[in-house]
């Protein structure tokens, strides 16, 4: 018989089993950080590669689309407009025609900044880099605008019929 006054005693202050602490030990948090540092390792050129894709190919639209855009704005206004390109600096504008984030600038599209990171390698129509685009949406040059990012190229052309297609 037990006396009154004795205490109970824990399981493991008797030597019997113990309750395990909760958490993770070291080796099991740096077995998990490896296997994530791996992950990481073999996803981000993946993801790098992905990205400048994605990039490249926006780019190579919007140039498409712009000149579309200004064949059709010459079409429904029934005068020519101007877009002349700026390889050395990878951008172009539209004379005439107002830019949508300042009303006082001229509409121009700058290539190298978010989120196309891409450059202006070529622009040729004709001997020159600028397409007039008659009241008919008729453009005076056919001609080809090369874009590039990190290593690969796009090719937007200018058909007679006023027509960019990303190539």
């Amino acid at each position: 018989m037990q006396a009154p006054h004795a205490q109970r005693r824990s399981p493991a202050a008797r030597g019997g089993p113990s309750k395990p602490h909760a958490g993770f030990s070291l080796v099991e948090l740096l077995i998990t950080l490896s296997i994530i540092a791996t992950i990481a390792a073999i996803g981000l050129p993946r993801y790098a590669s992905s990205l400048g894709h994605y990039r490249l190919d926006a780019a190579a639209r919007r140039v498409a689309a712009d000149l579309n855009m200004v064949r059709e704005l010459a079409r429904t206004s029934s005068a020519s407009k101007t877009l002349s390109f700026n390889v050395g600096a990878s951008s172009y504008q539209v004379a005439g025609i107002r830019d949508d984030r300042n009303a006082t600038n001229t509409y121009s599209v700058l290539l190298t900044e978010e989120p196309y990171k891409a450059t202006i390698q070529s622009a040729t129509f004709g001997a020159g880099s600028t397409v007039v685009f008659d009241g008919f949406g008729v453009p005076n040059l056919t001609g080809t605008v090369v874009v590039t990012s990190v290593n690969e190229t796009r090719t937007i052309v200018l058909d007679a019929a006023g027509k960019a297609k990303v190539q």
